[in-house]
C-alpha cells in the first residue's frame, strides 16, 4: 500500500536505490533542522490552517509544523509526537518569533494521538492529531484545511509545502517568516524539495494531501521529499478526530 507523495524539482536518484541511512530522520534530530529551499515569503492571512508546534520531551525541545484540521484538533507526524510531554500550539502566524502579531493564538496541550502502527524505523504510517486544550477561534487568521480523502494521488498536479524551516544548510535558527514553495506533485520519482517543517502540510488545489515526513540530510543535493499521503489515513484521522 503507497503511503508516499514525492515531490520533484532538480536532479536525479533512483528511490529504490537509495540508501535509507542517507535520508534525515528528523526525530533524531532537531526538526528545526528542515528546510524549503527556494521558497518565498508568505503573506498574512494566506496559510490561515497552518500552525506551528513548540515540543518538549524529556531531555530536548524540537519545532513542527502542522495543519488545523477542525476547531479543535491539529495534523502532523507520528515522529514529531512521539515521546512528547508537552507541546505549544501557535495558529495564525506568520512571523513565528513574533508573539505580538495580531490573530495569534498560542496554547499548551498535552493530549495527542499516534497512528497505532507507527514505525520509527522506517517511517511507516507517520501521522499523528493534536488535541487542543480549548476550541481554536476561528476568524481570518485561523481556518481549518480540507485533508484528501479517496482514490485520488493527485499526480501530476500543483503542490505547495509550506513551513518556517530552514533555508539552506548552515542556517542555525528557524525562518522567522512562513515559507513556502510549489511544484507538481509525483507517486513517486526522481527529484525533490529539500525540507520543510516536519509535521507540516502539503497542500493541492484547497486540500492537504500530504504531510512533510523525511528528507535527504543535505539541501545541496537534488534527492526526494518524502510525504506521508493523508487520503491513505483519512478514515483513522476521522475516526480520532472530531471531523466528519
Amino acid at each position: 500500500m503507497a503511503i508516499i507523495l514525492i515531490l520533484l524539482i532538480c536532479g536525479t536518484v533512483n528511490l529504490v536505490t537509495a540508501q535509507v541511512a542517507d535520508f534525515l530522520y528528523p526525530f533524531n534530530h532537531l526538526s528545526s533542522q528542515l528546510r524549503i529551499v527556494g521558497g518565498q515569503d508568505a503573506s498574512a492571512k494566506q496559510f490561515p490552517f497552518q500552525t506551528g508546534l513548540y515540543i518538549s520531551y524529556q531531555l530536548k525541545s524540537a519545532f513542527c509544523g502542522g495543519s488545523l484540521i477542525s476547531e479543535n484538533y491539529v495534523l502532523t507526524a507520528a515522529h514529531c509526537l512521539e515521546g512528547a510531554l508537552s507541546i505549544n500550539v501557535v495558529l495564525g502566524a506568520l512571523n513565528i518569533s513574533d508573539e505580538s502579531e495580531p490573530g495569534r493564538q498560542s496554547q499548551t496541550t498535552t493530549s495527542y494521538t499516534i497512528h497505532p502502527q507507527w514505525d520509527s524505523s522506517y517511517y511507516k504510517n507517520d501521522v499523528g492529531v493534536v488535541r487542543l486544550s480549548s476550541p481554536a477561534i476561528l476568524n481570518e487568521y485561523v481556518q481549518k484545511i480540507t485533508v484528501a480523502s479517496g482514490v485520488d494521488t493527485y499526480a501530476n498536479q500543483q503542490g505547495t509545502v509550506i513551513g518556517w524551516g530552514k533555508t539552506y544548510d548552515d542556517q542555525q535558527t528557524l525562518t522567522d517568516i512562513l515559507q513556502y514553495v510549489s511544484n507538481k506533485i509525483y507517486r513517486e520519482g526522481n527529484k525533490g524539495f529539500c525540507q520543510g517543517d516536519s509535521g507540516g502540510p502539503l497542500i493541492s488545489n484547497g486540500v492537504q494531501v500530504g504531510i512533510v515526513s523525511f528528507s535527504y540530510k543535505s539541501c545541496q543535493v537534488s534527492m526526494p521529499s518524502v510525504f506521508a499521503r493523508v487520503s491513505e489515513f483519512s478514515e483513522w484521522i476521522k475516526d480520532n478526530t472530531d471531523i466528519v
